[in-house]
């Protein structure tokens, strides 16, 4: 029995539904019934779908003899890196643990697998399984279908992660020829195991068979509306499809202007069937209403004298669902005044099994007017079901049905060619529609190619090739931290590497001793300690290079820590994956000490690989220890030698990519990066370093425009005008006070696992800059509205801060703030605020542990001033009289201005 595994972020049940979900689920229960075992991996962080427990929807699952798996995230992990890359790499995670499957199938939206293709595409692991890709649509391709920028970072790292896991698949099978051409037009290097298989049929499960007495008045009252008109000729169109642009509503719309008298009463309703969502700035449903009586106009002004006494005639003896009203306009000629709210209907809370039920109805016109389609299951189903319908001729849509049947049910996306189609189907209803293929036919197409066997690849030990490696490892001034990185370099598994330390200009006495203590040691080798004075570490980074005379260059600082099968592992990679560059997870730790397995958690910074875009806006490529071919970083030049100003490993990354090199990252965390105040890291001027990283965009001989790296100062600049925008507000202390509020909202949606570093930066920018324009004290009510955003996030944060120290923190707060009294004295205030941007302003990606000590004895410190008295009853009666006076104030403004108005 072949084991199979399709892991993905979207899953058919009774609300979450979707091409994607619909597509996996059916495709499961057709391997099922071909007695395949099937274990899906739900990827999605939740722990209930419509409102039901995730443990709910494993039962319903395990009766159809599919294993539902929903991902866990580990409490023993944390990362301070974008959420999709840490979604992929928890996959990756997984798979090791579970590696027992002959095939696993994901789509590329999302990039489930990026991690875990990268592995078997360095040799490490998945040798013996086959990645199979089922193309359902990359964010790319939605965002350009829908004329929709992108909206946030994530959408950029997703464009090119989405592109790598179709272009690392074993094999790539799409549901139409139209997804295909799309990659290869865009330059994607697909697979030459590529190919077209239609999605399985959709499964329904049994409909509940509810009794009419238990069916709800609303429904009831429906069904018989329903039964009625379905025994006239009228007509019901309905309109399918999430109710927004991308799905052709506005199209729709406009194409409803057109309609004449006659077709009017021809059509017994006009449905809505769909998701409601936002158009600009409303919800659809309001958005529909809206438009509506703009139709109304347009028709009403499109009818002549002749058609108006026409229909006032006959309107005594027809039935009609619409009203007319005789009006005068100024010249005095009658006019027409409709109203179709009779002939509207709206249903945007259907899931799509009572969709699909919905419209199967007698005497259905469905209308698909989609302006970007892959192959979508709305018109597959109209096709199994033989329910009328018109459609879009876009995209994948026409592959669906039969060459000779197209011409009755496509229509070009304009208002004019949909008019014309649905005028010919309301006089001639049912035509010929059938899917292009077999049902039989496309599940054996699918099981026939995952029924092939794998192809195993070599075990992944050691390297076949053992090129040697020149490890160049800079120190300045930290000789205990030097030892550990020594010691790490003797205990890799790999023996054929040289060490070139560089002493950057140590001037400690402890520092030489040591130095000189280990030159034996070094000799005996054949490794080289070189001296030099201080040059920063680009220049250090050099010289070590310059004495190199391995194949491949390593490089390592003194506070880092190589895990022992870190050599043999970058060698493994470079030698499978061709890779000019790799570079590799950091995992941080923030102790002195050698680090341990043992920790409680591991917390890891992901690097993503060579992408310009997103490395134009911070670095993705991946930290300064990093695996590089020596030609290579010889043909570059090396690092530029900038004295004091860091991103010198960002630069190189982008300099190299940009001129055509390949970086990729190596999916296993190789070395311990050690977070401490002492830590060049954590120095320098921001500014510089970001110029140092928009360098290579101004490189004559690179591959992109100047304006591409100067997004990051646009950001800076884009937060600076909204500080400047808060400030210059009337009733700036009122005013300021709900900016920061508004941020901290901004941030709460935004965020999905925890806190980037990046994201709390903004927070802080934004509390200095309303703290440094204000003079008077801070008010308990605006401290009390910042804390509870604050606890808030902190109760949902697992990336980034340790959690420990955060609730340390936060728990000192908490316990200063409820013993304040009429308000902060503005200088004790800001006593803590420099204690935390003094903090803030050295701490990058974690918490150094003295200067977190330091910040602790202080708030120990002034908690121990507060007076013992201030009882919490004193507290309440203060905060409920600072609540009211805020509201009088708010109140007196309100009247204020009413006066003014009146005045006027």
């Amino acid at each position: 029995m072949n084991k199979t595994l399709i892991i993905t972020p979207n899953i058919d049940d009774s609300i979450h539904n979707g091409d994607i979900g619909t597509a996996f689920t059916s495709l499961s229960h057709m391997l099922v019934s071909a007695e395949h075992s099937i274990d899906i991996l739900y990827v999605t962080p939740a722990s209930e779908m419509d409102n039901k427990p995730i443990e709910y929807w494993g039962e319903i699952y395990k009766k159809n003899n599919i294993n539902f798996i929903p991902l866990d995230l580990p409490n023993d992990i944390n990362f301070i890196s974008p959420h999709f890359r840490n979604i992929s790499y928890l996959v990756y995670l997984w798979l090791k643990k579970n590696n027992n499957y002959q095939t696993i199938i994901s789509c590329e939206r999302q990039a489930q697998l990026y991690y875990s293709l990268l592995a078997k595409k360095h040799g490490l692991n998945f040798l013996n399984t086959s990645f199979v890709i089922n193309t359902q649509g990359s964010t790319l391709w939605t965002n350009e279908g829908n004329y929709q920028l992108p909206s946030e970072r994530d959408h950029i790292e997703l464009y090119f992660m989405e592109q790598k896991v179709v272009e690392m698949a074993d094999e790539v099978i799409s549901s139409s020829q139209y997804l295909l051409n799309w990659m290869t037009n865009r330059k994607w290097k697909l697979p030459k195991k590529s190919q077209v298989i239609l999605n399985c049929e959709p499964f329904l499960p049994e409909k509940p068979n509810v009794p009419e007495h238990k069916l709800s008045k609303e429904s009831y009252l429906q069904s018989k509306k329903d039964l009625q008109e379905n025994n006239t000729k009228k007509v019901e169109i309905v309109f399918f499809g999430h109710l927004e642009t991308a799905k052709g509503l506005d199209i729709f719309l406009k194409s409803l202007e057109l309609l004449t008298l006659e077709q009017l009463e021809a059509i017994s309703r006009i449905t809505f069937l769909g998701k409601n969502v936002g158009i600009q700035g409303v919800n659809s449903v309001s958005y529909i209403n809206d438009k509506i009586k703009h139709i109304q106009t347009q028709i009403s002004e499109n009818i002549n004298p002749t058609q108006l006494k026409q229909f006032l005639l006959n309107e005594k003896k027809r039935n009609t669902t619409q009203r007319a009203d005789k009006i005068k306009n100024s010249t005095g000629s009658k006019v027409l005044k409709l109203d179709l709210t009779e002939k509207i209907n709206i249903l945007n809370t259907y899931n799509r099994i009572q969709a699909y039920d919905y419209i199967q109805k007698k005497n259905v016109l469905v209308v698909i007017p989609s302006l970007v389609e892959n192959s979508p299951y709305t018109i597959y189903e109209c096709l199994l079901h033989k329910i009328n319908f018109i459609a879009a001729d876009v995209g994948g849509i026409p592959e669906l049905i039969k060459q000779d049947q197209r011409e009755n049910i496509l229509f070009k996306t304009t208002p004019v060619e949909l008019y014309k189609k649905l005028s010919y189907r309301l006089i001639s209803l049912r035509v010929k529609s059938e899917l292009v293929q077999d049902l039989n036919a496309i599940h054996q197409t699918w099981l026939k190619e995952l029924n092939k066997p794998v192809t195993a690849l070599p075990s992944p030990n050691m390297p076949i090739q053992t090129p040697k490696v020149s490890v160049c490892l800079t120190h300045y001034n930290r000789p205990k931290l030097l030892k550990q990185a020594i010691t790490s370099l003797q205990n890799q598994t790999y023996k054929n590497f040289e060490v070139i330390l560089v002493d950057d200009g140590s001037r400690g006495k402890e520092t030489h001793q040591y130095l000189d203590s280990i030159q034996p040691y070094f000799n005996k080798k054949g490794w080289k300690i070189i001296k030099s004075t201080n040059n920063y570490l680009g220049a250090a980074r050099n010289l070590a290079a310059r004495h190199a005379q391995g194949e491949y260059l390593l490089f390592m600082d003194d506070d880092n820590v190589a895990k022992p099968h870190e050599i043999t592992t970058f060698v493994q990679a470079a030698l499978n994956s061709k890779c000019d560059i790799l570079t590799t997870p950091s995992e941080i730790f923030y102790s002195t000490q050698y680090p341990s397995d043992l920790e409680e958690t591991t917390t890891y910074w992901l690097p993503m690989g060579g992408d310009l875009n997103t490395g134009s806006i911070l670095n993705c490529f991946g930290d300064a220890n990093a695996f590089i071919k020596k030609q290579v970083f010889d043909d570059l030049e090396g690092f530029t030698e900038d004295y004091g100003v860091g991103h010198e490993d960002w630069e190189f990354f982008a300099k190299a990519v940009s001129k055509g090199y390949h970086l990729e990252v190596v999916p296993e965390s190789l070395f311990y990066y050690r977070v401490l105040s002492t830590g060049m890291f954590l120095s320098g001027d921001n500014s510089k370093n970001l110029f140092r990283s928009y360098r290579p965009f101004i490189d004559p001989d690179g591959k992109t425009s100047y304006v591409l790296g100067l997004v990051p100062a646009l950001y800076d600049k884009i937060v600076y005008l909204e500080n400047e925008l808060n400030r210059c507000k009337p009733q700036s202390q009122y005013n300021e006070i709900y900016a920061i509020k508004r941020q901290l909202n901004n941030l709460f949606s935004q965020q999905k696992e925890g806190w980037a570093n990046d994201r709390f930066n903004i927070l802080n920018e934004k509390i200095d800059t309303l703290l440094s324009e204000r003079k008077e004290s801070v008010t308990i009510d605006s401290l009390n509205m910042l804390n509870e955003k604050i606890e808030a996030l902190t109760s949902q944060q697992r990336e980034g801060w340790a959690s420990d120290r955060f609730n340390v923190l936060n728990e000192k707060i908490e316990a200063l703030t409820s013993q304040q009294r009429e308000g902060w004295a503005s200088d004790r205030f800001n006593v803590l605020n420099e204690k935390i941007e003094a903090l803030t302003s050295q701490q990058r990606e974690g918490w150094a542990n003295d200067r977190f000590n330091v910040l602790n004895e202080k708030m120990e410190a002034l908690t121990s001033q507060q007076r013992a008295n201030c009882a919490e009853e004193k507290f309440k009666a203060l905060d409920s009289k600072l609540n009211s006076i805020l509201e009088t104030i708010e109140q007196n403004s309100k009247q204020n201005l009413l006066k003014k108005y009146l005045k006027k």
